[in-house]
């Protein structure tokens, strides 16, 4: 078990259950983060099935009761979450500190977010036509 010497966190797959057990036991008698991957009952922490769009990240966990409804779920969610709305956040984050500076209130921030997000950014985005997306962005928020 020098393997674990320094460790802090421990990912267990061995195609053997008892090595699995034996090395998550005295991984957490260590007090380190353990994982068995698809033993929910030696685990002391959970890996999301995670879907990556850029500034957006979606995680989603079942606690490790059911991993597959994890995974059917990411890919669900992958369909949905496209990556134009990674592009979409990236924008958004550019655009934020004129946001901040033209829309003096909270109030008034959120409208114009909203404004933005009810109009075609993200469907040009989608499209690849980042140059008009941005150049409807600003209008949308009054940057132009």
């Amino acid at each position: 078990m020098e393997d674990l010497d320094g460790m802090r966190l421990v990912i267990i797959a061995t195609s053997d259950a008892e090595t699995n057990e034996a090395i998550a036991l005295e991984a957490q008698r260590r007090g380190l983060l353990v994982n068995v991957v698809d033993v929910p009952r030696l685990c002391n922490f959970y890996v999301p099935a995670t879907v990556d769009r850029g500034p957006i990240n979606v995680a989603v966990s079942t606690g490790g009761a059911a991993p597959a409804l994890a995974k059917h779920l990411r890919r669900r969610l992958e369909e949905v979450v496209g990556e134009e709305y990674g592009r979409l956040a990236a924008l958004m984050g550019e655009l934020r500190p004129d946001v901040m500076q033209r829309w003096p209130t909270q109030q008034e921030r959120a409208a114009a977010w909203e404004n933005l997000l009810a109009s075609d950014v993200l469907a040009l985005l989608k499209q690849g036509r980042e140059d008009e997306a941005r150049q409807l962005a600003l209008q949308v928020l009054g940057l132009l």
